[in-house]
């Protein structure tokens, strides 16, 4: 059985780093941390958030699982992350997941789940309209190209309860 990879993907703010480590608390299902070329934001942790490096240690492309560039920055995720066997959780653009299911998809089983949340819950949240407003600028996929899409504009817990009920179904 090939290994399965739950794909989320959602504009800043939108619940995609709480809920891969919500399902990595509640369901021990492995996080796969990207690797990234931006600088650290504050309260962020190598290798839990992400592994923050410098350009010099950027590996060749066929080792990577996925790779983009946003925002200036380079962010990717390396193959040999994906677990033999079993579910992990991957976060990343629009643009990786094209790849991800464009060269992988008969490889991994890939479960693609988008996470959206309205302007005005981005703004109680401290997202920045810059943040948003380059977001709106990303490369924007239809609904059906998701299993999933999980709207979060409610309580945390209201959006932990219904992701945990979609990913369960989904498998």
């Amino acid at each position: 059985m090939k290994s399965t990879i739950i794909a989320i993907v959602g504009n800043s703010g939108t619940g995609k780093t709480h809920l891969s480590q919500y399902l990595g608390t509640r369901l021990g299902i492995p996080v796969i941390v990207s690797h990234t070329t931006r600088p650290r934001r504050e309260n962020e942790v190598h290798g839990k958030d992400y592994f923050f490096i410098d350009r010099r240690q950027i590996p060749p492309r066929e080792e990577m699982l996925t790779h983009t560039k946003y925002g200036g920055y380079e962010y990717f995720a390396m193959l040999g992350q994906i677990p033999a066997t079993g579910r992990c959780v991957y976060v990343l653009d629009e643009k990786g997941l094209v790849t991800l299911r464009k060269q992988y998809e008969g490889r991994f089983r890939i479960v693609a789940v988008l996470l959206r949340s309205n302007p005005d819950m981005l703004f109680k949240r401290g997202i920045s309209s810059e943040r948003i407003v380059r977001d709106a600028e990303r490369l924007q996929l239809p609904d059906k190209t998701y299993d999933a899409v999980i709207d979060n504009n409610g309580s945390l817990r209201e959006f932990e309860e219904r992701a945990l009920h979609i990913i369960n179904q989904l498998g």
